[in-house]
Parts: structure tokens; sequence; C-alpha cells
């Protein structure tokens, strides 16, 4: 065998790293041959990892001139070199999402600054967009109208925040993959226990909830909301219904309640049988007993289409503008649920049944919103952000 000092050395592998040495009172990285220079073997974003040299190298995970954490070089040098910057590369995404976590947060607190709440002047604008909205009657006019309704409602406290976190998120989940999310949550200052996905998915449901509330905030400082006692309800109706007409009550105007009110009494009734409904002869909800207050809002929307001036009107021509090239097509195709005889123009409506064509003239538009507004978990701003706008702008405007 060849002398250690010139020639092959057995503690050294052929790629010029360094082996443990046997002996030495249990073993060595030091090496019996002339060390390696030190050298940067990865770079990105001020972390990198970099071979010491010397007798005993190493390599070292260094955060500009912090180091974070360092590797043995061994003659396994090549999966050595894999773990450093694999776990370089999982401290650069944690820095990245820290700083994208701190970058967005200061943007949500700049946007819910003291600013937040719509000052006169600007509900006073917003009076005279509705009364424009009137005059022209057309689905642009009260988009307009519902498109600044958001614009205040985006600069509530809370709905800022929420929207804020809710890009942040999607912002990390393009970047990102689950396991990296995971190795991050202890370093981006708030300990996330779900997986990305979820999260992304409850920031989801967090953002709509507080859209939707602050949407009819913006709405109420506009016009007053409908309370329980604007209703002319028949007494004696189904308890529960009557019930879930208060809770749902305020996502819809109080003129719009008294109108409907001088028409004649709302009856609730219970139904055991068939799908909720609204009869417009009987004037009556018939509500199923398993329902819940999304589908009180919905059959509540019926009967506003029937009783508010305009409110049919405006549904009809907003759902045939947006439909006007979509084919005629039987909702059994979407849904087995539905009857062979019923029919919409599903357009790219969030659902086909938006787009239900009815023999007598009503529509399932104002229903749909209603039902999503009392839901006000729905996706309504992402899914379909002009039919949100436009129905904003009806609420603020007929």
């Amino acid at each position: 065998m060849p002398g250690q000092n010139g020639g092959f050395n057995p503690f050294r592998d052929g790629h010029g790293r360094f082996a443990d040495r046997p002996g030495g009172g249990g073993g060595s990285r030091e090496t019996l041959s002339a060390p390696l220079p030190a050298k940067t073997e990865w770079s990105q974003g001020g972390v990198s990892v970099e071979f010491s040299g010397g007798k005993t190298p190493s390599y070292r995970v260094m955060h500009r001139d912090q180091m974070i954490k360092e590797f043995p070089a061994t003659t396994k040098w090549r999966q050595d070199l894999a773990a450093a910057t694999q776990h370089a590369a999982a401290h650069l995404s944690t820095l990245q999402a820290a700083e994208m976590t701190a970058r967005i947060r200061t943007q949500a607190a700049a946007a819910a600054a003291p600013a937040a709440v719509p000052a006169a002047p600007e509900i006073a604008v917003l009076r005279d967009l509705a009364a424009g909205a009137r005059v022209r009657a057309t689905p642009e006019a009260y988009q307009t109208v519902g498109k600044a309704v958001l614009d205040q409602a985006r600069l509530d406290p809370e709905a800022a925040a929420a929207l804020a976190r809710l890009a942040e998120l999607k912002a990390l989940a393009k970047g990102m993959t689950n396991a990296e999310w995971k190795r991050s949550l202890v370093d981006v200052g708030t300990k996330w226990r779900q997986d990305l996905p979820t999260a992304t998915a409850n920031a989801q449901v967090a953002a709509n909830r507080h859209l939707h509330r602050a949407a009819l905030e913006v709405v109420g400082r506009v016009r007053p909301l409908a309370e329980a006692s604007d209703f002319n309800l028949i007494r004696g109706g189904y308890s529960r219904g009557t019930d879930l007409v208060a809770e749902v009550a305020g996502a819809f105007p109080r003129d719009w309640a008294t109108t409907a009110a001088r028409s004649g009494q709302l009856r609730i009734a219970e139904d055991h049988d068939g799908r909720s409904n609204y009869d417009t002869f009987y004037r009556t909800i018939n509500f199923h007993k398993n329902a819940w207050a999304t589908t009180m809002a919905h059959e509540l929307g019926h009967y506003f289409e029937n009783n508010v001036p305009g409110l049919r009107k405006a549904a009809t021509a907003y759902r045939d503008q947006r439909a006007a090239g979509s084919p005629l097509q039987s909702l059994r195709a979407f849904s087995s649920a539905y009857g062979q005889d019923e029919v919409t123009k599903p357009d790219k409506f969030a659902d086909p049944y938006i787009g239900k064509i009815y023999r007598d003239g009503d529509t399932e538009v104002c229903a749909m919103m209603s039902g999503a507004m009392g839901d006000r978990t729905a996706d309504l701003a992402g899914k379909d952000p002009q039919m949100f706008a436009w129905w904003l702008g009806v609420l603020v405007s007929l």
C-alpha cells in the first residue's frame, strides 16, 4: 500500500472529502493529507451551505453570518451535502414564510387603520350611486354600486385581517409544499396546527363570514335593515320557521319587509314531505321540518321578488344578460334531485340552479343570493364576484 504522505490515502475518498480514520479513540475525521479549501456549495436568499475545509471538515448551514446547523463531511459526502442543502432550503422557506406573514400583516394593519369605518361622506356617495342605479335600472348600474359597497366592506378591520390571512396562505401554498409548511409552523409567529390545505380552507370560510357581515353593515348604514317585527307574519304559524325569519331578517332592507307586509300577511307553514317553497297565491312559505336558516333566507328571496316593486324585473334582466349565450338545459343533467321539467340556462353561475327558467316569470336569482347571504360562509366574492357585487347593489338601491 502506498504511504500516507503521498499518493493514495485510505482516509480520503475519491472526491477529495475526508473519511473517519480508525483508531485514535473511537474514530476521527481528521485527515492525514492536505486539507481541502473552504468553499460555498449552495446559496440562495441569504442562506448558504458552506464547506469548512480544514482537517475536520463539515457542511455548515449559514444565514448570513449565523450558523444554523453543522453536518460532518464524511466519505458519504453526497448524503452529507444533500442533508445540509435540504435543511438550508427548509430554513429559507421558513424565512420566506415569516417575511411574507409580516408583510401581509403590516398591510392588513394599514388597511385597518382609523379610516376603517366609512365616513359620512362615503355613505352619502353610496346613496347618490344608489339613486342613480334606481333610475338606470341596469345590471351594470347595480354592480357599480355593489363594488363601492365591497370597497367599504374590505376596510372593516376584521374583514381586512381575514382577507389578508387568506391571501397569505394562498401565496404560501403556491411556493411551499405541505411538508415545508409543517416544518415552518413554529417559526412564522403563529402555531397553525392544521395542514396547509385545511388552514387555507378555514381561512376562506372566515374571510367569507367577515366580508358578508361587513358588506351588510355597509348596506345598513345606507338604509336600515329589517327586523322580525317588520314582517307581517300570521300568528300561530310554524314556530321554528318564525324563529328562523328573525334570524335572517337582517340580510334584507327594512323597506322590502314593510313594503311586502302592506300587501298582506305572510304565513309560515311546516312541510313534512317535499322541498321547501314559497306559494305565491297563498302568501305562504312551506318550510321543510329539517331545513335551516339558509333555506328560510332562500324562500324569503322568492317572497320579496314577488312583493317588492322592480325586484323581479332586476333579477330577470340580470339572469338573461348573463345567460344570453347559454343553451337551455335540463337541471337533471346537474343533479337527479331535480324534476324532469326543471330547466336552466347555467352560464357560469356558481350554481346552475341560479339560471332556472320558470313559465310564470319567477327566477331563482334573488332566492339563491338571499340564501347565500343567509349562510354567511359561501364564497360569493371568490366564486362569482360579479353577481355578489350586483346583489349588494340591489340591496342598497331597490
